[in-house]
């Protein structure tokens, strides 16, 4: 197994929050994706992107939203750099979390 995601079209407490900033665009959230670390680097993440944003485009959503833990752990800057927009730093539990969106 490289690599595992999992997609929701099921809006939580946490996607409820008024740091996304179209409330009412229909959505997915990406609850998890995960890549094994020796196939990191080779495209296989931004692919798995590419596949979340084609299943939201089947689903008739307009939004993708996903949230990324802060410092060595995360992935802020790989979500940036697929064109996922930075919406908001906060606190759930004790982590630290980035949250973002794109429009698909």
């Amino acid at each position: 197994l490289a690599g595992t995601f999992t997609l929701d079209v099921e809006k939580t407490d946490r996607d409820s929050k008024p740091w996304f900033k179209r409330q009412s665009t229909p959505a997915c959230y990406l609850r998890n994706m995960s890549i094994d670390p020796k196939f990191q680097g080779k495209g296989l993440g931004r692919s798995a992107l590419y596949e979340i944003e084609s299943r939201a485009r089947k689903l008739r959503v307009k939004a993708v939203r996903l949230d990324s833990y802060v410092g060595s752990g995360g992935a802020s800057e790989f979500y940036k750099k697929c064109g996922y927009t930075f919406v908001h730093r906060g606190m759930l539990d004790k982590a630290e979390l980035d949250y973002y969106e794109k429009i698909v």
